[in-house]
């Protein structure tokens, strides 16, 4: 009987630390393979056509429960763009809405009206870890440090100015007044949740203001 409850917590741990270990290795290959590398601006065109989901529980810190159960759901449907930040090796897809399979490949937008290069265009995405994948490194971001975002048309060219933590009630952060702000320049705003030692019920945003567009070249950032 001992032996048999011996086998029984063994593979008990064996079966938790694999379900662990998949809730942190499934975002970080999806954040390494970013998706978005594959899908044309035609097809970007097309997907920001669909019905738009938000969900902004989906935002609250990543879980091996909703890692578990949606990555299987990710796909490139929602995929209406490409994020990417080279000093912190960041590119991701742009997912149209908020919900757990799209935050898990990359990020997304918050407002169905939002426009690149328009306004306030807010991005949320997922903290993992200390330097991990996803948007973890979004903690790292100074002022100066660049921000490109491109619907493979055009790429915009965002420069990081400010940095603010906020309840995640703070829902004005993602409205187009936030350019009122930064002296009426179209401005980009990524979200992600605080680290979890600190408080992970407060939200980081990273601030960059337009300083330039140019037409896309699939060579620019290699």
């Amino acid at each position: 009987m001992r032996k048999k409850f011996g086998i029984f917590l063994i593979t008990l741990g064996l079966l938790l630390f694999g379900a662990y270990f998949a809730g942190r290795f499934i975002p970080t290959y999806y954040s390494n393979k970013d998706i978005s590398q594959d899908v044309s601006h035609e097809q970007m065109v097309s997907n920001k056509k669909k019905e738009f989901k938000n969900n902004f529980d989906a935002v609250n810190n990543i879980s091996t429960k909703n890692t578990l159960m949606n990555f299987t759901s990710i796909d490139q449907e929602g995929i209406i763009g490409q994020i990417i930040i080279p000093d912190e090796d960041i590119s991701l897809p742009i997912n149209y809405g908020v919900t757990d399979e799209h935050l898990l490949s990359g990020s997304a937008t918050m407002r169905e009206d939002q426009e690149m290069g328009v306004g306030n265009y807010p991005l949320a995405g997922h903290y993992v870890s200390k330097n991990g994948p996803l948007f973890s490194r979004i903690h790292n971001l100074t002022k100066g440090q660049k921000i490109f975002v491109t619907d493979k048309d055009t790429i915009f060219e965002y420069e990081v100015i400010d940095k603010v933590m906020t309840d995640q009630y703070a829902f004005y952060m993602l409205e187009d007044d936030m350019t009122e702000q930064y002296n009426n320049k179209p401005i980009i705003s990524l979200m992600t949740c605080d680290i979890p030692t600190q408080d992970a019920e407060n939200r980081v945003f990273v601030i960059g203001e337009l300083i330039n567009s140019f037409p896309y070249e699939e060579s620019y950032f290699k």
